[in-house]
């Protein structure tokens, strides 16, 4: 901006030789304001002063670069491209104001592309006619320069038009066959070598490079795409991947590189001519990411490599759906602001613009028809005097700011021209909408009651909650199983221990058993006894071989083991005389009731040898069995509730009529009972190992009749 003086001192952060362009503030929009093209290097300081009432100014220069600037101005002056001295369309005809397009020369009087491109030829050559004059009086560095970037200018648009000629979706009328009644233009074209004149950091070189392409893609291209999206709009493109190739045809080193980035570039910020329907965003994206990566690895320029990470780096983070940038506005006061400022009460839309005027309208109408939502438009520019003009004159009822970019873009921050951002009256960012009606949906949706959802990182932690949970019973479920296993390992050890135990004991009522047997037997022939003894021997064998069989089994049938006593009993009738009774209740299934072996018999010998061989006379031995009763036998022999209250076992009762237990341990001392010492120890490994209630009582009788009752209840098995 001018002082009061009419002067102006800037800045500029310039690394590399080149072009520099300054445009004088104008207010009035139809009356386009001067540009000024200066050639500079780092560390440069130009000095210029403008005089006049009409364009073009009276310029003069002093300090240093004073022959480039002259070179410049003098080349701006005296080349023009149009016939016409006058302000075409609002602008001058002064060389690099703009690009040398079709459009702008049509109203030159010739006719088709012949002409415009021999009025560029002719300027090019009277250009390098001034130019030449002066390379005595510039650096090396500075002439190549300006030449070559003035060269450039000019075949950008000779590439242009050439290249327009063979566009497929160009009417007729705009065009002819290119160079037919004269082929030298043609030819000339053909043998421009364009890396000759490119400037690696010259704007003019760069715009050049993307018309060169397209006019020898256009050259051998045979087939056209022509793509219907609108009425009366056609879309021709090629696959990205094809311009790549053939841009490795054509270009080499910078030249290449910077144009693919600059190609590549265009797509995540959606601007490129290759989104169609018949593209997906989803592998245009891919396609550009993977070469961005090739062009980080393969070239050696490394501002570009910087530049290309850049993007990489910001389209990520654009993806994730969350990135609201910090950024510094004006408001309309000329306050530093920031997008935090406004959130919070209401629902905020944030719309971005490049352009002034988009939507602008749009939204207010929205701002001024729904008071709940809050709008902020922001545009970027690097006038703030000319924008808050702008934004007075409209009286907008939305909240409006300015973005100076005069070092970043919104398409460098948001990779895109527009974008709308959407806050909920928290001033949490929901997310962006892709037009105005949407935004302003999002915003009026975030102010409806939802129900409370759980938010991912509580989602997270449930989940891993989850994990560990499962771990932790994974874990547990494999502790109990190896803890069971070794508790199963251990009764299986407890229970072989005590079967070796109850073989131990069995294995030791058979010699007591055989020794009592022997001594009856020697009773009888110490008596002279013989055919008793001849009797009692036989009845003897056929007992011991039952006794044999029986040894080896943990449990035999009631009736085995009742047949096997009552052979016993008659071998000791034979002895001396006693009589014997063996009962068994109606309803006792003596064949499928099991009971331990050798339970009975030890019981019966006690009964014979120690109460009814020292009784004179009447001696009388019972054996009974019958079903436990539910109310008195649980009483009485402590069987457990359970059991006897459903009547699930039955009692054998062995009853003696003898002398009883104490006249029998005074007469005999040394006698002593193993056998009845040997049951008693295998009921209670029974008990432990089978987990059932076996119950031995021992009762002597008094009164009129003197004696022994034993009774062993026996639980049914389950």
């Amino acid at each position: 901006m001018l002082d009061e003086n009419g002067s102006f001192t800037t800045n500029l952060d310039y690394s590399h030789a080149g072009f520099v362009y300054v445009e004088n503030e104008n207010k009035n929009k139809h009356n386009p304001p001067a540009t000024y093209v200066f050639y500079a290097e780092p560390g440069d300081s130009i000095h210029f002063e403008s005089t006049g009432k009409e364009l073009p100014w009276n310029t003069t220069f002093s300090g240093i670069r004073t022959e480039e600037q002259q070179l410049l101005q003098e080349l701006r002056r005296k080349i023009r491209i149009l016939e016409s001295e006058g302000r075409i369309g609002g602008w001058s005809n002064e060389i690099f104001d703009r690009e040398i397009s079709l459009m702008r020369n049509m109203g030159n009087g010739r006719t088709g592309v012949d002409g415009d491109i021999e009025i560029i030829f002719s300027a090019l050559e009277n250009a390098e006619n001034i130019i030449s004059g002066y390379q005595t009086k510039l650096s090396e560095r500075s002439f190549r320069f300006i030449s070559n970037e003035v060269s450039m200018y000019f075949y950008n648009g000779i590439f242009q038009h050439a290249w327009i000629s063979f566009r497929q979706d160009i009417p007729f009328y705009y065009k002819k066959e290119l160079f037919q009644n004269n082929g030298k233009w043609k030819e000339k074209i053909d043998n421009i070598n364009i890396h000759d004149f490119y400037n690696d950091y010259g704007l003019h070189s760069r715009q050049c490079i993307p018309y060169y392409l397209k006019y020898h893609f256009a050259m051998v291209q045979k087939v056209h795409y022509r793509y219907f999206i609108g009425p009366m709009t056609y879309h021709n493109m090629s696959e990205p991947e094809m311009d790549l190739q053939f841009g490795r045809i054509v270009l080499t080193g910078s030249p290449l590189y910077r144009e693919i980035a600059a190609s590549l570039t265009s797509i995540p910020q959606r601007r490129s001519p290759y989104y169609s329907q018949y593209s997906s965003s989803n592998y245009l994206n891919d396609f550009a990411l993977r070469n961005f990566d090739l062009i980080k690895l393969r070239c050696n320029d490394l501002e570009l490599v910087e530049k290309v990470t850049q993007i990489v780096s910001q389209h990520q983070k654009l993806e994730t759906g969350k990135f609201v940038p910090e950024i510094e506005m004006l408001d309309i006061n000329q306050n530093k602001v920031a997008i935090n400022d406004f959130l919070g009460e209401k629902p905020t839309i944030f719309y971005f613009s490049q352009n002034w005027i988009n939507d602008r309208y749009e939204y207010d109408d929205m701002a001024k028809a729904t008071p709940e939502i809050n709008f902020v438009m922001v545009v970027e520019g690097s006038n703030f005097k000319q924008w808050e003009e702008y934004t007075k004159s409209a009286n907008p009822t939305m909240t409006h700011l300015l973005f100076i970019n005069d070092s970043v873009t919104f398409r460098d921050i948001f990779q895109a021209q527009q974008v709308h951002m959407v806050f909920n009256k928290q001033g949490e960012y929901i997310g962006k909408a892709r037009n105005a009606k949407q935004a302003l949906k999002l915003a009026q949706d975030s102010l409806i009651p939802k129900k409370k959802e759980l938010n991912k990182s509580q989602l997270q932690m449930i989940i891993i909650a989850l994990c560990v949970l499962i771990i932790l019973l994974g874990l547990g479920l494999i502790i109990w199983k190896w803890r069971v296993r070794q508790r199963f390992r251990r009764e299986q050890q407890q229970r072989r221990l005590r079967e070796l135990e109850l073989t131990a004991i069995r294995s030791q009522m058979n010699p007591h058993f055989l020794f009592n047997s022997l001594n009856s037997v020697q009773n009888l022939v110490q008596q002279n006894k013989g055919r008793e003894a001849h009797l009692y021997l036989a009845d003897f064998a056929g007992l011991i071989r039952k006794v044999l069989q029986n040894s080896e089994k943990e449990e035999v049938s009631l009736a085995e083991e009742l047949e096997m006593t009552e052979q016993y009993l008659n071998l000791e009738k034979l002895r001396f005389d006693f009589d014997f009774f063996i009962g068994v209740e109606q309803g006792i299934d003596i064949h499928n009731t099991t009971v331990p072996s050798m339970l009975l018999q030890p019981f019966a010998e006690n009964a014979v040898i120690h109460g009814l061989q020292n009784k004179p006379e009447n001696r009388k031995l019972k054996v009974e069995v019958r079903k436990a009763d539910e109310t008195i036998d649980s009483t009485r022999l402590e069987v457990p509730n359970r059991l006897a209250h459903k009547a699930t076992g039955i009692i054998i009762s062995i009853e003696d009529n003898g002398i009883g237990r104490e006249a029998a341990a005074a007469i005999s001392k040394t006698k002593n009972s193993k056998g009845s010492k040997l049951i008693q120890e295998r009921l209670e490994i029974l008990q432990e190992k089978q987990g059932e209630k076996y119950r031995l009582v021992i009762t002597d009788l008094t009164g009129d009749e003197t004696g022994t009752r034993v009774e062993i209840f026996i639980p049914e098995e389950n």
